[in-house]
């Protein structure tokens, strides 16, 4: 018995105990590695890419996110996307004919959920709106990964679905002026397309703070047109992607993914909304986000000349 050892005794006895305990982290810990799932194995095995999410989820989590979803084919998020659309249209109708419109809103994304959780029992409903719809519809089409949230409750507190799709596990392909650049899938690229959701999930949660004088909070997000919502969101995120691929080195592959990618939305996106009357406020978000695409002309036509080099 423990309380008729000596001083001495226990002392060596509680030694022994912790060293067979640190023993038996370092055992489980072995075991846990071996059977953790690698981005490799994953690539080559559709079967343990959900584990492979699950376990580097769990080292890099979200506090914003509440799932992470393996979605091959992508129809999980198109089929929860649609279900979304219904809710929003049978709030909308009824808001519209039952004179509603103080419904204030927090409440109003709480009576989508709701909704969305009827529409369960409603197969029948969700499979006839989704022949009328496509992932496209939805920005689903070429996306690696997507995170799907109501917008009505932009900076509200609610929590993002995150679905990560075939397309992360995919060669990438980039145009340059020579010839096209093929990229092959990485640890390091879907992490930093990670960084990319989680960046949307995070704006999704909270809004955005771009700095002390620009905020877009849930009235400013409700305000703004849909172009200007749609490149704000977008820019913030690829500039979050960057920030991220920056720790893997200027010539990993994730780095100069992600500055290709942010060139070319920007470069598209700055194009068509220059053609749009936007107002003052809208003006200020949008002059941000050209001015931190005009700090990395630099990177960018660092990117440009070693991808010409096919580097």
């Amino acid at each position: 018995m423990l309380h008729n050892l000596s001083r001495r005794e226990f002392l060596m006895f509680s030694g022994l105990l912790a060293l067979d305990r640190d023993k038996r982290k370092q055992i489980s810990a072995e075991i846990q590695k071996q059977d953790s799932v690698s981005f490799e194995e994953a690539l080559a095995d559709v079967s343990l890419r959900q584990k492979y999410i699950d376990e580097l989820v769990t080292e890099n989590s979200s506090p914003y996110v509440e799932e992470v979803i393996y979605d091959n084919d992508k129809s999980k998020a198109f089929e929860l996307a649609v279900k979304m659309s219904i809710a929003e249209a049978s709030l909308d109708y009824h808001i519209m004919h039952h004179d509603n419109k103080n419904i204030k809103p927090y409440d109003k994304v709480i009576i989508l959920h709701g909704l969305m959780r009827r529409m369960d029992n409603m197969p029948e409903v969700v499979n006839e709106a989704k022949k009328n719809a496509s992932p496209e519809d939805f920005g689903l089409n070429e996306a690696a990964m997507g995170t799907l949230n109501f917008s009505d409750g932009y900076g509200l507190g609610f929590k993002s679905k995150m679905y990560v799709f075939n397309d992360s596990f995919t060669e990438w392909e980039i145009e340059t002026p020579e010839f096209p650049i093929k990229i092959q899938p990485s640890e390091e690229i879907f992490k930093m397309h990670l960084s990319h959701e989680y960046k949307h999930a995070a704006n999704g949660y909270k809004g955005l703070t771009i700095n002390d004088n620009l905020v877009v909070s849930h009235s400013d997000y409700q305000n703004i047109s849909d172009e200007i919502a749609h490149f704000v969101e977008e820019g913030s995120a690829y500039l979050s992607g960057i920030e991220f691929s920056r720790q893997f080195g200027k010539n990993n592959s994730a780095y100069l993914l992600a500055v290709d990618m942010f060139d070319v939305f920007m470069t598209n996106e700055i194009a068509k909304l220059d053609m749009l009357k936007i107002n003052t406020y809208e003006k200020e978000l949008m002059a941000h986000y050209k001015l931190e695409f005009n700090k990395l002309t630099d990177e960018i036509k660092m990117v440009r000349i070693m991808l010409g080099q096919g580097i």
